[in-house]
């Protein structure tokens, strides 16, 4: 199932994020990219990973306007057992070299990301997150993520939540 698809700004390097479903019914994240504008696909990454997704499937990517920095973002359920409520989590993968070789970030608990977007060089990337911390003393809203470094690092630039007592 694809969910996202994005290009370099002179359309040579193209990327393709989405889900393959496992004899379970979950979800494994997949990004393939292409430097050939589009004809042929040969930089994959597919975590073998079964995740039941989060609310609807992010699954974004964006492509630098030089086509070297490559970021998906999916989100998925994480269910800790009883007392603790389901939740978000959510991770990135990318890749700084065209496509050739994929890293998976550490995941972000309570963040369900939505969406994500890379200047032309790659130096400025932006998330954009639903987030859900259940249980007592929790909160439900919205929060946005920076990264002015080329995604080495991330920090919080918008926060737009409510607390409530249990949930």
């Amino acid at each position: 199932y694809p969910f996202g698809v994005s290009m370099s700004a002179n359309g040579q390097y193209v990327a393709v994020s989405g889900l393959s479903t496992t004899a379970a019914g979950n979800r494994n994240a997949r990004v393939v990219a292409s430097s050939d504008y589009g004809s042929s696909f040969s930089g994959v990454y597919a975590d073998p990973t079964g995740y039941e997704l989060y609310g609807a499937p992010s699954a974004k990517v964006a492509v630098s306007g030089n086509g070297q920095y490559i970021t998906a973002v999916f989100a998925y359920n994480v269910t800790p057992g009883f007392p603790n409520n389901i939740r978000p989590w959510s991770f990135r993968i990318y890749s700084s070299n065209y496509g050739a070789t994929w890293t998976k970030s550490g995941g972000s608990e309570f963040a369900g990301f939505a969406d994500i977007a890379i200047d032309y060089t790659g130096q400025n990337q932006f998330i954009t997150s639903d987030w859900h911390k259940p249980g007592l003393f929790g909160s439900v809203g919205v929060k946005a993520y920076v990264s002015n470094n080329y995604g080495v690092s991330w920090s919080e630039k918008f926060s737009n939540t409510t607390a409530f007592f249990a949930g």
